[in-house]
């Protein structure tokens, strides 16, 4: 027992100085970052470099070990790909306009140079979600029926109702909040109310899981003030976690005692504290959750919301990290289908040239081989499949990724 309880704290000090010695830059800006610039700054040997002239001097610069990377300005999301090929931890801050397809493409140079990318959640490591989570685990609560959660924003002073990007950055993060506590739920239904000059004032989003406690999350306006509040329903009582602003953070109450007051005003920086030591353990080969593949799953849902709305319908996603190898599946399926179709009708126009003209058996010959040469080809390509790269997970291992794909529930 004493040799493992030394290994283990050999290996904590470890990470202590990996994460001391450790230089970061800041490649672009957002009000997000600053917790996290403070939990660097306050340790002794931390260094923080904004950048000012460009990613391009990030490349250049050996002393910078990691980026961290806020925002969504087209220099920042093309300097964070260039740097992730590169090689370079990034630590990504999220926000809405980076898109799924930005993630992607991280993900497919992470896949390229094994580059450890690691997302920044705001209150997964709030100790009223810890705290949460280990009511959860114990089965305090009995088995959970479902979820409920509340936001509400101060609309006051410019009228009462919410741009459809304005939902998707409030959904943004209580997302991965939803997926640390519950589970990967795949099934997404979204509904937008008071709909006006594509403007709403409501919306609601319901996620679904096998195996998993149904979420409903709605947002509407209020006047003067903002909240959130979220209700954990079991057979057994109910778990209230609520406010989770960046002075206080959260509470907890669980059946009707608090269990996490909420009023520790560092809570921010604490929180940023836990995301750097995540990111030492995660460059030190460590497997860590939160992890690349839940930002990955966040994106998902908020852009599910979208087509859920659109065609009035349940959304069932299949979530898995793009590829090589699943993108080159999904453009062969399409050009599949214009090489086949195209096939039908250039037969059907042979038949017809040979019944209304008279053609040397030759030439028809010939031009039957043409009408099939395209299909030979097509199927001679699907052998490249082999030559493009699958994904590989967080966790560092190379299982082939199945192809996203998109189920629509029935109505």
């Amino acid at each position: 027992m004493g040799a493992v309880s030394w290994r283990s704290v050999l290996f904590d000090l470890v990470l202590l100085v990996e994460t001391l010695l450790m230089e970061f830059a800041l490649l672009g800006e957002d009000a997000a970052v600053s917790s996290l610039v403070r939990a660097i700054g306050d340790r002794a040997e931390h260094a923080v470099m904004r950048d000012i002239s460009g990613w391009e001097q990030l490349l250049a610069d050996e002393n910078v070990e990691a980026v961290i990377v806020a925002g969504c300005e087209p220099r920042v999301l093309d300097g964070a790909k260039q740097l992730a090929a590169a090689g370079i931890p990034l630590l990504v801050v999220p926000h809405i306009g980076q898109g799924a397809g930005w993630i992607y493409e991280l993900t497919l140079a992470r896949d390229d140079s094994g580059v450890v990318l690691l997302p920044v959640f705001a209150h997964v490591d709030d100790p009223a979600v810890t705290a949460l989570g280990g009511v959860l685990a114990e089965g305090t609560l009995g088995k959970l029926l479902y979820i409920q959660v509340e936001r509400t924003c101060d609309r006051a002073a410019d009228g009462r109702l919410f741009e459809v990007r304005e939902v998707d950055e409030v959904l943004l993060p209580d997302v991965p909040v939803l997926l640390h506590l519950f589970g990967e739920y795949s099934r997404v239904t979204a509904l937008h109310s008071g709909v006006v000059d594509g403007r709403i004032a409501a919306a609601s989003v319901t996620l679904a899981g096998t195996g998993l406690p149904e979420v409903t999350w709605s947002l509407q306006a209020a006047s003067g003030t903002s909240g959130w509040k979220m209700t954990v329903t079991g057979e057994q009582g109910v778990a209230v976690l609520s406010g989770g602003d960046e002075a206080g953070g959260m509470r907890l109450d669980v059946r009707g005692e608090t269990v996490v007051a909420g009023d520790d005003g560092d809570l921010a920086v604490k929180s940023a504290e836990a995301v750097l030591d995540r990111f030492a353990r995660k460059i030190s080969g460590e497997t860590v959750r939160p992890d690349w593949s839940d930002l990955t799953r966040t994106f998902e849902i908020v852009e599910a919301t979208h087509r859920s709305v659109r065609r009035r319908r349940s959304i069932d996603i299949y979530f898995e990290t793009q590829s090589e190898r699943s993108q080159f599946k999904t453009q062969m399926t399409a050009i599949g289908c214009g090489v086949l179709c195209l096939t039908l009708f250039a037969v059907i126009g042979l038949l017809m040239i040979g019944a209304l003209f008279d053609v040397p058996p030759i030439v028809m010959h010939i031009g039957r081989a043409l009408v099939f040469l395209p299909v030979f080809v097509f199927l001679g390509l699907q052998l490249l499949v082999f030559i493009a790269k699958p994904t590989s997970r967080d966790s560092g291992s190379d299982e082939p990724a199945v192809t996203e794909d998109e189920a629509e529930s029935p109505d």
